[in-house]
């Protein structure tokens, strides 16, 4: 009902337009690369916090970057869970030769 009240909010330009994060895991993500026909190459996950509880702060900007950071040096050291964890997933991806979208679907 809250996304059906903010669509129609913003067509009637009542409220400016925003831009939309869809939470996807990786393996649904890797997946619709596949699907495009693409191969991944690379990838990495990034981005800790900001830390809220019912859309508040639980921390200072500046202790929240700080538990960003050190979460963040985890992560890149591939420490479990948190190696997989993070707002954004960033591919980058080759297009596969010689395949067909349609077929791959």
């Amino acid at each position: 009902m809250k996304e059906t009240v903010r669509k129609l909010l913003t067509v009637l330009g009542a409220r400016p337009p925003q831009a939309i994060c869809h939470a996807r895991s990786a393996g649904k993500m890797n997946s619709a690369i596949e699907r495009a026909g693409l191969r991944r190459i690379s990838f990495r996950r990034f981005g800790f916090g900001p830390f809220t509880l019912f859309s508040r702060p639980l921390f200072s900007n500046r202790r929240g970057w700080a538990i960003h950071s050190k979460l963040q040096e985890l992560a890149d050291r591939n420490w479990p869970i948190l190696r997989s964890s993070g707002h954004v997933y960033i591919v980058v991806a080759r297009k596969l030769s010689g395949v067909n979208k349609r077929d791959l679907s």
